[in-house]
């Protein structure tokens, strides 16, 4: 007792007054079931808590300690805990869409004193006070490293590149909630007998719900697969420039309540110190980082000691924005955003950093944060004040995107659903929410109030927007838009993808076999697909001739534009690249084909085959499905073996010796269809090798008839036009079953460089019996497939055509079905 009064006596208050305040009978202090001592007085708002610190860890259960009542064990259990209901949570609400911020918090809140925490016996087990201390302090360390690896994957050059649209919608939406909650606060607190602190809080919770997050809304747009999407694309410059105007005005507003009481040259300094260090990070920190960069070479790991420094320096950061009166966490948010986002270095550390920061030590800040919350003491006037300026600034938001967005001639159901995402609260404003209660500009109830909200309101606007928002209805089209119903003598619009320097001899060899000529030229749209990491905003960029290019790009688009160079009478080139999550990256693809009205999309097979006849699997195959179920043109999936030598200029020899097997149905007409382009070729040979039913005695439905009238109408027109010609042979054969089709066909596999096919058959048909079983890549069709397999031991490229479908194909008394592809497992090549 004396030690503790010793301890009290030094923070100013005198043994004496101790007693003073307590009801009658109630003591001076608690012991808890763990032994610690409570005081229960608080004082300056703070409880006072004695332990022995000694003991940290115990000496387990057969020594007869109890693990829970010792430091560390206890916060491994709370660890557990947290990271255990959190996955729970999210596993279980991953069919609701939702995204990872509504679970953290609802983990949070369960655990808290709102659920099982208002139990006493598991309270004084489990969440002891004395382990409160290491549990947030590991907490913060960890919004440290998430805030961090924030900055790293944001892009402040967005502003920059931002457009009008973008600026006006970002500003509106910055401006307008402030115009309507302000004054609305200013009207509540004087209409209503308020208490004292719900009514000095009415003003930073309209501040504060006015406010938005640049982070938050590409978390929601990656986590419901929208973030290239074309609202996608202007939610996140909007974002920008409204996150970065909210987080200025909050942090200017927190220093100021924080050096309140300490006169003018306090404030003066804190901003002259925090300024100095934004300055010693932008232009000392930085410009080692990016000689960090010149010094990594690309597609080789960055040097340990590299990251080693960066982590110093973002710890270093922390501690000097702590000692000049700013949070933690300005220092670490500042030097992320400072390091270039991107390959090499910001996508080494946020390997590093983001797994562990956002699995491990962010549910311990929501640990703490559920603690903090009860929603039982929240009374219901302070409930409806803070929920009417949440709504409010809604509306104001929703109004300020809405209304801009009309201006600029879009429509209101895209100004609705940017209203929604823009409109969407998550872990930053929940830091802000924090930081405003540890520096008494909310009371706590607000704040509970509050995060309950943005979790409500996040939970509500995912799941609308899955419903409302599909990107891929853009790519509906009514016309047929395929290589069979352009002019014959008219330009070909291609769309060539590519993932990596090797696809590019194969595609340039393709393109020259397409026979350009000044009378029938080749557009060609170059899109390299990148996939998005260690930043959050996706990339679309156009290549212009002078501009200097990506390295990851550089020998790409200098190989195509040396072939446009060569070829500059009948080819026209432009060049792009994307750099978005592979799981919507096709929406850059099907946007390009959309708006460049291309006639053919051709992407590259996921799978690579070695010189030495080893086969490597790349992770582009789920890009491919998106691709063939979207698509607003037709597609091609070209397969690459015909480069197993080895040799360079083996791989760039155009193609002489082409093959098109004929089975039937619309895509074996569009292959046949581009296969006859090619004719006019003079150094190319072609064969068209047609394989057809034997004999049968049933009679076809009307659908095989009409399909197989036009098969026939459209090989003998091939024959008809070709009878003179030298280089183009004819071949048929009948077979009886799917045997005899994979005999006939391997018997003319090894006679040519490139085979032409369709993808799609009829399910039924006699010429594929007994093959449906043994398909492994669904997305090539069962002959596609069967010469992708390693069955198939001749070099021989196939090239796999799917003719687009446009709506007329959909209606009702189309029989042929839609073809669409599940997308394969993650666990899949």
């Amino acid at each position: 007792m004396s030690a503790l009064q010793a301890m009290l006596s030094k923070g100013g208050l005198p043994p004496g007054g101790l007693t003073q305040g307590l009801p009658p009978g109630m003591p001076l202090f608690n012991v808890t079931i763990d032994n610690s001592i409570v005081l229960n007085i608080p004082i300056n708002g703070r409880t006072f808590l004695c332990f022995d610190s000694s003991k940290a860890g115990s000496k387990g259960l057969w020594s007869g300690d109890n693990p829970l009542f010792y430091i560390v064990d206890n916060f491994l259990m709370q660890f557990s805990i947290g990271a255990l209901m959190t996955r729970f949570l999210m596993f279980i609400m991953q069919p609701l869409h939702q995204t990872s911020f509504v679970p953290q918090v609802l983990a949070g809140l369960l655990i808290g004193p709102s659920g099982i925490s208002r139990d006493e016996s598991f309270k004084q087990h489990v969440f002891t006070l004395k382990s409160v201390y290491p549990t947030e302090t590991l907490g913060v360390f960890g919004c440290m490293l998430y805030l961090f690896v924030i900055g790293l994957k944001m892009d402040v050059g967005i502003v920059k590149r931002c457009g009008k649209r973008a600026w006006f919608i970002g500003l509106a939406t910055f401006i307008l909630p402030l115009l309507l909650t302000i004054p609305l606060a200013y009207i509540l607190a004087v209409s209503f007998k308020l208490e004292h602190s719900l009514e000095s809080s009415l003003l930073f919770v309209a501040i504060l719900e006015s406010s938005n997050s640049f982070h938050v809304i590409c978390c929601l747009l990656a986590d419901l697969n929208l973030l290239n999407s074309e609202l996608g694309y202007l939610a996140t410059s909007a974002s920008m420039i409204s996150g970065l105007l909210s987080m200025t005005m909050l942090n200017i507003g927190f220093t100021v309540k924080q050096t309140m009481g300490s006169g003018a040259e306090a404030w003066v300094f804190t901003i002259v110190s925090s300024l100095t260090l934004v300055f010693v990070i932008v232009l000392v920190l930085r410009p080692i980082v990016l000689w960090m960069i010149r010094e990594s070479p690309e597609g080789k790991p960055v040097k340990e000691w590299y990251l080693t420094f960066i982590m110093v320096m973002m710890m270093l950061s922390a501690f000097l924005s702590e000692l000049f009166g700013q949070h933690l966490l300005f220092g670490p948010t500042i030097f992320g955003l400072a390091i270039p986002d991107g390959p090499p270095i910001g996508s080494a550390l946020t390997d590093e950093l983001e797994w562990f920061a956002t699995e491990l030590f962010l549910p311990l800040f929501y640990l703490i944060l559920g603690g903090k919350m009860d929603v039982r003491l929240v009374d219901m006037k302070t409930a409806l004040m803070v929920e009417l300026l949440s709504v409010v600034a809604l509306i104001g938001k929703m109004v300020g995107t809405i209304v801009p967005c009309i201006l600029c001639k879009m429509s209101f159901q895209e100004g609705f659903i940017l209203a929604l995402i823009l409109g969407s609260l998550g872990f930053l404003d929940i830091q802000f929410f924090s930081r405003a209660v540890q520096l008494q500009f909310i009371s706590g109830n607000c704040f509970t109030v509050m995060t309950v909200s943005s979790m409500l309101l996040t939970a509500v606007i995912s799941p609308v927007l899955r419903y409302l928002y599909n990107p891929s209805k853009r790519y509906i089209s009514y016309k047929k838009r395929t290589i069979q119903h352009n002019k014959r003598n008219a330009e070909l619009r291609v769309a060539v993808c590519v993932y990596d320097q090797e696809n590019v001899p194969t595609m340039i060899n393709l393109l020259q076999a397409s026979n350009p000529t000044p009378y029938s030229p080749i557009a060609v749209f170059v899109l390299h697909l990148v996939e998005l990491v260690g930043r959050t905003a996706p990339m679309f960029i156009t290549h212009q001739s002078l501009n200097k290019l990506p390295a990851r790009s550089e020998l790409i688009i200098n190989t195509f534009r040396i072939y446009e160079e060569q070829n500059k009478e009948f080819i026209t080139l432009r060049s792009y690249t994307s750099v978005a999550p592979l799981n919507t990256i096709h929406d850059d693809v099907c946007t390009l084909g959309l708006n460049r009205r291309t006639s053919l999309i051709i992407v590259p097979f996921h799978v690579q085959w070695n010189v030495d006849g080893t086969i490597q699997s790349t992770h582009h195959r789920s890009v491919n499905i998106n691709i063939l179920n979207n698509a607003p043109c037709s597609i091609a999936i070209l397969i690459d073996r015909g480069n197993l030598s080895g040799s360079v200029l083996a791989a760039y020899r155009a193609f002489s010796r082409v093959c098109m097997i004929f089975l039937g149905g619309p895509d074996d007409r569009e292959a046949l269809a581009y296969a006859t382009r090619m004719c006019d070729q003079s150094s190319l040979h072609l064969t068209l090798f047609r394989i057809t039913e034997a004999q049968c005695d049933i009679q076809p439905s009307n659908h095989h008839a009409v399909e197989q009238r036009k098969d026939d109408e459209m090989v003998s027109e091939f024959k008809e036009n070709h009878s003179d010609c030298e280089r183009i042979t004819y071949r048929e054969e009948a077979v009886n079953n799917g045997v005899g089709t994979v005999r006939a066909i391997r018997m003319v596999e090894e006679n040519f460089e490139l085979i032409l096919v369709g993808r799609r058959h009829e399910a039924d048909s006699p010429l594929l019996m007994g093959l449906t079983e043994w398909s492994e890549y669904p997305e090539l069709g069962l002959v596609g497939d069967m010469l992708a397999s390693p069955d198939c031991t001749s070099p021989v490229s196939v090239l796999v055509v799917q003719q687009h479908i446009c709506v007329t194909d959909h209606l009702p008394e189309s029989p042929r079905p839609q073809h669409r592809i599940a997308e394969p497992a993650e666990d899949m090549p």
